[in-house]
């Protein structure tokens, strides 16, 4: 009797350890499973919270990027308010020198500067006022504050350079000499002795004093005070020559009936860029226009005015 009890109780210690271990291994891969879940828990949370902190950047770099352009037009808009308290850029022209400025058979002005001027008004959100002068005057009408800025094939020299404030170049140019192929002028050369028409307070009278030797070969400088009217002096036979801006001459010849009746001889005289001039103290607002023109360099709008009026891109901003 006291044997099988001994048997009993060993047999049911060995079941309660038996029941025991197996406890514990189920313990453990309970413990491996909850393990395994909260890592991939971790890993998920981990992946959402990068993944929303990449968008956050995102979203931030764009705000970011909103703010500085939002910015940079309320200074621009600050800038204009000040330098131009009416909201209106007066640009003083030569309204006779085609294509940059002249009258159409409506009478009404238009031309490549006077596209580009409006398009620089509309970036600027500013009225643009056109105002005619007669270009000899055109530092005293500057001077006097008639308008804002000279900007009608206004080309850099140092004299100017001195008197006002000169954006960077935005075209290149020449001063030409154009004859009519009938003629026996053929070279620079064959003007001696000949009569030379050119526009009063150009360019073209700079040019010629630089060319010494040429200017006193000539029996006599004829000024006028507007191109259009030096062309026809010249077809009519009144004048040999015409000295006169490249850009001009190719417009005006081209826009003829018959353009070969003309010819453009020799070398150029001088090589210019056009420039647009403000009042000396005016820097603020000749930085203003400069920095619009190289907007509109970038937006493409300035190269597609210069398209519709010389078939391609001649403009030379930011070169």
């Amino acid at each position: 009797m006291k044997i099988f009890k001994r048997f009993l109780v060993a047999t049911c210690s060995v079941a309660l350890l038996a029941g025991l271990a197996l406890s514990g291994c189920g313990d453990n891969k309970t413990d491996e499973t909850a393990a395994e879940t909260t890592a991939a828990a971790e890993e998920t949370t981990a992946a959402e919270e990068t993944t929303a902190a990449e968008e956050t950047t995102a979203a931030g770099a764009e705000t970011d990027a909103e703010a500085e352009t939002d910015a940079e037009t309320s200074s621009a808009n600050a800038d204009v308010a000040t330098l131009l308290p009416d909201g209106v850029l007066k640009m003083g022209l030569d309204d006779s020198l085609p294509p940059m400025g002249f009258r159409d058979e409506k009478n009404e002005i238009v031309g490549f500067d006077v596209d580009v001027a409006r398009e620089v008004a509309k970036h600027l959100d500013i009225e643009l006022e056109l105002v005619p002068i007669d270009w000899s005057m055109k530092q005293q009408e500057l001077d006097a504050e008639n308008v804002d800025c000279l900007w009608n094939g206004y080309s850099w020299t140092e004299e100017r350079a001195e008197a006002c404030a000169l954006t960077k170049p935005y075209m290149e140019n020449m001063q030409v000499l154009v004859t009519m192929a009938d003629s026996n002028i053929q070279s620079l050369d064959d003007m001696a002795g000949k009569k030379l028409s050119l526009q009063e307070g150009s360019t073209a009278e700079l040019a010629l004093d630089d060319a010494a030797e040429f200017k006193d070969s000539l029996d006599e400088v004829v000024p006028f005070k507007e191109n259009v009217t030096a062309f026809k002096d010249i077809e009519a036979g009144q004048t040999d020559g015409l000295l006169i801006d490249s850009i001009m001459a190719d417009y005006y010849i081209a826009q003829q009936d018959n353009p070969d009746n003309y010819l453009i001889v020799g070398d150029p005289l001088a090589v210019e860029d056009y420039v647009i001039a403000f009042r000396k103290d005016d820097t603020e607002l000749r930085d203003l226009i400069e920095a619009t023109l190289v907007e509109m360099k970038e937006d493409g709008s300035l190269g597609a005015i210069a398209t519709e009026w010389f078939g391609k891109d001649i403009t030379t901003v930011g070169n």
